[in-house]
């Protein structure tokens, strides 16, 4: 079907139930619901008492339901008291009162719902209205700074690029530790979610602790992310459309050398070292001269540099994104419904980077009678983006003498487009907008999910049964050009550049990866909700089936005819190049069961239960099975605090649990020997003539892993001020993981290029968290102001040895945090032969840094003895931050709104991979401070060594030098928008409101980290707080209006 035909199809489903609603007005009740101060209230439940009837109010605050006089309608509003009006008419103006209680909302748990007062688990709500204020193009970026306990870094700056959320501590130092994502009950991959546009999103909510968890069994160990989109809602419909335009720009930059700097540091450097300077250096620094000026010792003219390149600024700019998005949802007491379609379109602050999304949604909901309901969810994302060719550091690396093109290149040559750069005459890296532009690396991304269910009510009341089968269809394909090209003929005669291999390529290749993959889930579940008087139950049992199947290929071929775009096809190549291809599936089969008890407000209990069967273990060891229990007391219904004065502490709740979660993130085939095809297998003893495409066992199984286990204790409390509106959550936990499934290494005659897994080790996470909000309104004046802190630590408990695990820079071993950067101190400049002379060893005459100059690195002897070797070396910083908080402040004043988001960590370390920049050895260029602030004079205070080619001291060995404060605090978000007065936008007969807002993103950030940005990844916990100049993230301002008809 084509995209059109598909379109108008959902067009028709979604909008044909709404137009039913005015179809038969007998007996049917119409009205408005407004606040105190006369303002519509949006989202009021009302509800014929004593029936199943009801209806919500719109974006005016109207509504319509069928009753008849005499009939008493409900009205309920979290945050307003729940009043009554008995029908007398057709028409109703009905006044909400404010009682700022804000306990009682409704939250989604696991296979069910629950009101928050009853929760006894830890579980972090985030609307969805929050979601959309931030900007963020995505999901997993929006939640940062929501939510105590839960800790978000942004991977990268690239549009439409995701975070790193990881939910309590890093449960694992091996396996997967993203969380598990359920969208609107069907499990989905985190690379799904992300294309899911932020405007269909109701609301998020995180389940923390074990107890809110362990209904997910092996799918909860790292966390439950519980996504639900717009639903539609019974009463007039409601046609939204929002528009955006924005634009960004780099915050910050890494200065690199200019010509001047870095013929001058070249100068000073051979100067240094006693050597004197290459002359084709004068040539490149005056390159294209005219020869007119004085003479230089070689006897070549002087003229001033010509060219000064600065790649940073030839290849960033200001990117525009622009987005537009249409809803319409509405229905009638027996069909519900809600559409949107939404289109953004992005660039990259890097040239050549972008990202263009599609997203379609529909969701319908029919009621049949009192007894039976279908429903169906369904979204679709088509997503396409446009990678970088080239790493940043590469764009920084390239010399300043050596311009973008080439005078010289033939305008005439068919290949003019791709040869027409200059390439580099000094530095080891390539003209970077060269690369950016001949190269082409394009993802595009199609996925629909969606479920479709049948619910029954048995006949017993609060007795229903729920079948829903989901599914989730994610597409890739990528495909990458590398175009022929020539830029030798280019060259200066003073060429110096050594890399002369990034300078041709003299065939071209075009290669396509595919890969498609369905998921799907088959759920049975039987509830029970009843009270007895003061008893009050909820039960669910039921039965899941999952499955995850997905296959992909890879394929390459050489050699088009030209570069041109209609030959950027694998069919177009005239000869062979690699091809591999690959599949898996694994199947999970689930029993689960939950009983939640209420007994009068006051005292709460919920436990659940969950065996879990995985294909990814061996027989024998496939069945985990996954308990927990939670406690809740509500001090505050107690008859004895309902005597005393309730004005300042109006809510008090202790709440406590335990629990275990398994987990199974693992390869599909982990406990089995895996044999495949192996390029590099080799027979015989001549290595490179005897190369074959061969079988060979690849993978070393181990039948005997089993699931890891992951168990959590957690107490907290929930207190309400001056009438709940000042409240106060505080979360304790302790969460330990034991049979760690990690990788076990094999020694290289093995001749295994993967690892097998093994449980060894276990891993202890303890933290406390708390979230404090506060809100009201005087007048026309209404605000909000939360905040969330973090504070949690890690220990290695167990590695199944005795010896460390290590990280690129980190050491981790049993009893200490884990990620923790380990190597020499460092201890200044060596401002003399003085003092190099006089750092002696424990004799008090060997020298411990003998090639050691004045201007170099000084280590300390830690241990005393007569070397500096590997023995000296300590942990010189934690990348775990003490604590992790964000927060906002929402004010607003009739029209006016005002938002602000804040989110940081404090108290953690950063390794500064932008330093390797310094290192003057080098063929490149280099940031400006290695020769603006370098070591030249005694009493220099400075930590940039002195200036030299050499670098016989090893100064950039992994030391503290490298270790920075990465404490920050970022101004994620603030919008400022105007909703225009009702009389005047219904004046228009168009329009039912109107607001305009501006935004902007990124705005500031207090840090003492120099460099770009703070905000590092920390996927893996044993390579966490590691910066290397990754895409920075960009500072956005954004326009827009949303107008509802």
């Amino acid at each position: 079907m084509k995209l059109w035909q598909f379109l108008s199809v959902i067009l028709i489903l979604s909008i044909s139930p709404l137009e039913i609603s005015g179809q038969n007005n007998s007996g049917i009740v119409s009205g408005s619901v407004f606040n105190s101060g006369q303002e519509p209230l949006v989202g009021v439940s009302v509800f014929v008492k004593g029936t199943n009837i009801g209806t919500m109010t719109d974006a005016d605050g109207r509504f319509s339901v069928k009753a008849e006089d005499g009939q008493s309608l409900e009205f309920r509003y979290i945050g307003y008291d729940t009043k009554v009006v008995t029908v007398n008419g057709k028409t109703m103006s009905v006044t909400m009162s404010e009682n700022q209680v804000i306990l009682d909302d409704v939250v989604v748990i696991g296979y069910g719902t629950q009101k928050k007062s009853d929760l006894t688990g830890s579980l972090s709500s985030v609307k969805g209205e929050d979601i959309v204020k931030t900007g963020d193009t995505n999901i997993t970026q929006s939640l940062q700074g929501k939510a105590p306990g839960v800790y978000v870094t942004s991977n990268s700056g690239t549009p439409g690029a995701g975070a790193t959320i990881r939910i309590r501590g890093y449960g694992s130092i091996s396996t997967d530790l993203t969380p598990l994502y359920v969208v609107d009950g069907q499990p989905m991959e985190e690379s799904s979610v992300n294309t899911i546009n932020p405007i269909d999103i109701e609301n998020v909510e995180v389940l923390k602790d074990a107890s809110a968890t362990a209904i997910y069994g092996s799918r909860g160990a790292n966390g439950v992310i519980l996504i639900t989109t717009k639903k539609g809602k019974s009463g007039k419909t409601s046609i939204t459309f929002d528009a955006s335009f924005g634009w960004s720009n780099a915050i910050n930059r890494v200065h690199m050398m200019n010509s001047d700097q870095l013929y001058g540091f070249l100068e000073e450097a051979y100067e240094n070292d006693g050597m004197r300077m290459p002359r084709n250096i004068t040539r490149l620094y005056h390159l294209d001269g005219e020869g007119l000026g004085p003479v230089d010792e070689y006897g070549e003219p002087t003229d001033i540099n010509v060219y000064d390149t600065d790649w940073w600024n030839e290849t960033t700019q200001t990117a525009f994104k622009h987005s537009y998005n249409l809803s319409v949802s509405g229905g009638t007491d027996k069909l519900t419904s809600h559409f949107s379609i939404g289109y953004l379109n992005q660039e990259g602050i890097v040239m050549t980077s972008d990202y263009e999304r599609i997203t379609l949604r529909v969701n319908n909901e029919y009621k049949f009678n009192k007894w039976i309901t279908i429903g169906q969810t369904l979204g679709a994302a088509y997503v396409k983006s446009h990678d970088l060719n080239t790493p940043i550091n590469e764009i920084l690396l390239p010399d300043p003498f050596s311009p973008i093109y080439a005078k010289n290149a033939d305008k005439q040559d068919p290949n003019y487009e791709f040869n027409k750069y200059m390439g580099s005459q000094y530095s080891y890296y390539s003209n970077p907008v060269a690369k950016l532009n001949r190269q082409k690396k394009e993802h595009l991304n199609r996925n629909i999910d969606g479920t479709a269910y049948l619910n029954i009510n048995l006949g017993l009341k609060g007795l229903d049964f729920k079948t829903m089968l989901g599914f989730e269809l994610p597409e890739y394909t990528y495909t990458e050009f590398n175009p022929f090209f020539d830029l030798r003929p280019n060259d200066t005669p003073y060429n110096m550049c050594t890399n002369v291999e990034s300078k041709f390529l003299l065939e071209n290749s075009v290669a396509n990866t595919s890969s498609t993959e369905l998921n799907y889930t088959f759920q049975n579940t039987l509830s029970y909700n009843n009270q007895f008087g003061k008893h009050s139950i909820s039960a669910v049992a039921g039965f899941t089936w999952e499955a995850y199947t997905g296959r992909s290929f890879t394929a390459e071929r050489l050699n088009t005819p030209s570069n041109s775009d209609a030959f950027q096809i694998v069919g177009a190549g005239t000869k062979e190049g690699t091809s591999t291809g690959s599949r898996y599936e694994n199947y999970l089969i689930s029993y689960l069961g939950r009983i939640n008890y209420n007994y009068a407000d006051r005292y709460l209990a919920t436990v659940s239960v969950r065996a879990d069967g995985s294909s990814k273990f061996a027989p024998g060891n496939r069945w985990g099975t996954f308990p927990s229990f939670s406690l809740g007391w509500r001090i505050d219904q107690e008859e004895f605090y309902k005597d005393w004065n309730q004005n300042v502490l109006s809510a008090v709740k202790l709440r406590g649990g335990w629990g275990q979660i398994g987990n199974q993130n693992i390869p599909s085939f982990a406990y089995a020997d895996v044999v495949s095809t192996y390029d590099t297998w080799v027979y015989g003893f001549n290595s490179g003539l005897n190369l074959l495409k061969a079988y060979a066992s690849t993978s070393k199984g181990n039948k005997d892993i089993k699931w890891e286990t992951v168990e959590q204790g957690n107490i907290g409390v929930d207190l309400g001020f001056f009438k709940n509106s000042l409240t106060l959550s505080a979360d304790a936990y302790i969460k330990t993981t034991r049979d760690m499934l990690m990788q076990n290494p094999l020694p290289g005659m093995a001749g295994y290029p993967t690892t097998p897994w093994v449980n060894a080790g276990s891993v202890e996470n303890r933290g406390l968290e708390f979230l404090i909000g506060y809100q009201g309104k005087v007048g026309d004046f209404r605000y909000s102001v939360s905040a969330n802190f973090t504070f949690q630590k890690n220990k290695l408990v167990e590695t199944g040895t005795n010896d460390p695990i290590w990280g690129t820079v980190s050491k981790n071993e049993i009893g200490e945090e884990f990620g923790r950067f380990y190597g020499y101190v460092y201890d200044g400049i060596f401002q003399s032969k003085e003092e190099v002379l006089a750092h002696v060893g424990a004799d008090g005459k060997t020298l411990l840094q003998p090639l050691a100059e004045p201007g170099d690195a000084r280590f300390r002897n830690l241990n005393g003895d007569n070397t500096l070797d590997s023995n000296d070396r300590d942990y010189i910083g934690n990348p775990n931050p003490d604590v992790i908080y964000g927060g906002n402040i929402e004010l607003g004043y009739k029209g006016i709104d005002f938002a602000l988001y804040f989110q940081g960590v404090a108290g953690n370390d950063i390794w500064v991979g932008t330093k390797a920049l310094l290192r003057q050895t080098s063929i490149t260029n280099l940031l400006a401070e290695t020769y603006t602030d370098a070591w030249r004079n005694p009493g220099d205070k400075t930590d940039v060594f002195g200036i030299t080619r050499k670098d016989d001291n090893d100064n950039y060995r992994n030391s503290s030098w490298y270790v920075q404060n990465g404490s920050f605090c970022k101004i994620k978000t603030v919008q400022i928008g105007y909703t225009f007065p009702k009389k005047i936008v219904e004046a228009t007969k168009v329009f039912s409101s109107l607001r305009l807002y501006v935004s902007g993103e990124n705005l500031f950030t207090f840090t003492k980290f120099k460099y770009m940005d703070p905000e590092v990844p920390n996927g893996n916990a044993l390579n966490m707080g590691i910066e290397n100049l990754g895409y920075p993230n960009p500072r956005t301002f954004t326009v827009g209006v949303n107008v509802q008809f």
